[in-house]
């Protein structure tokens, strides 16, 4: 069970790091195109025609585009939530909401609801239960069992 986890994280880290690196170089290409304009534009400015600078400019647009498209697709969705390891629930930052760690792994940002002994999650499907560490669960009642007073008659 471990291995596959530790699989699964390799492979989602391994994503999220060619993601932004990706990324970076497109930033990094798209700053180097500005400093290569300057330079071209200062040796060659008389004799080049408009409809070139206008393609220089279509396409650096489209590289801080690429750029910024690649920035949003590596950020992480999860960013502002920390796991809280005493409890064992993932809660926002600022605002302290708890999430369901059971829906988290499905991508489902489930908020969950404050009993007095635990938190209920709200997803109809999914309704974890994860009892609060401070508040102690009561015990159990025990069952006495009676004699009854129904006779068994043998077979």
């Amino acid at each position: 069970m471990k291995s596959k986890f530790a699989e699964l994280l390799r492979q989602e880290v391994t994503k999220r790091i060619i993601a932004t690196l990706l990324a970076l170089l497109a930033i990094l290409a798209s700053a180097a195109w500005m400093q290569a304009k300057t330079a071209i534009f200062s040796i060659l400015f008389s004799s080049l025609s408009k409809e070139f600078f206008a393609t220089l400019s279509l396409l650096e647009s489209l590289l801080l585009l690429i750029s910024f498209v690649l920035y949003l697709l590596t950020r992480d969705p999860w960013r502002n939530y920390d796991f809280d390891d005493k409890t064992g629930v993932w809660y926002h930052r600022k605002t302290g909401l708890r999430i369901c760690p059971s829906c988290k792994t499905k991508g489902i940002k489930s908020p969950m609801r404050d009993n007095e002994s635990s938190w209920i999650c709200l997803v109809k499907e999914c309704r974890t239960s994860i009892g609060k560490p401070d508040h102690p669960t009561p015990p159990r009642p025990r069952l006495i069992r009676r004699e009854s007073r129904w006779p068994i008659w043998p077979l």
